[in-house]
């Protein structure tokens, strides 16, 4: 399992997480937080959703004070007996960065090697931020999301596509 979670941004007091398995080259969403929280409120989600999903490496964006809640995130793994180590993906502070991150999941999705699962509670927001991205003011959905993206295999072969350059090697060395 991964986990990604970004932080408030900017003017925008909303954060978001995500929870996704990979399982032949695609990324099976399984799970999003999207919300407004108090520190201490935030770090319990941070934590139950890493519980519920036995994750207990999680990534998140390295946003502009977000490290300050790792003492928080910390603090409650050691209430709820969980062990958590926080991964700090740096943060792009320009928006054509983050944007172009954000759009190189469209050919994931339109490949299908990103699915939702049905029962996300706020699934209608986020295929909103999904594929309406940049036509909207709200993206920390799409952000995550984009997140999770980076832990799919670059290139998708066949399998017997395995080991190809070996055997050209091999063939041109007869």
């Amino acid at each position: 399992p991964h986990i990604a979670w970004r932080f408030e941004l900017g003017d925008s007091n909303l954060v978001a997480g995500a929870a996704g398995y990979i399982e032949n080259g695609r990324m099976f969403v399984s799970e999003v937080e999207r919300g407004s929280y108090t520190p201490s409120t935030l770090a319990m989600k941070v934590v139950a959703l890493s519980k519920r999903h036995s994750c207990s490496r999680i990534t998140i964006e390295d946003t502009p004070g977000a490290r300050y809640m790792d003492a928080v995130i910390q603090n409650e793994a050691t209430k709820q007996n969980w062990d958590i180590e926080i991964q700090w993906a740096p943060f792009q502070n320009y928006e054509k960065d983050r944007s172009l991150r954000i759009k190189s999941g469209e050919p994931v999705l339109a490949d299908k090697r990103l699915l939702f699962s049905r029962d996300i509670y706020r699934l209608k927001e986020v295929h909103r931020q999904l594929y309406h991205y940049g036509m909207t003011e709200e993206f920390e959905i799409a952000d995550v999301v984009s997140r999770l993206c980076e832990f799919l295999p670059k290139r998708v072969g066949r399998k017997d596509d395995e080991g190809y350059e070996d055997d050209l090697a091999l063939e041109i060395l007869k």
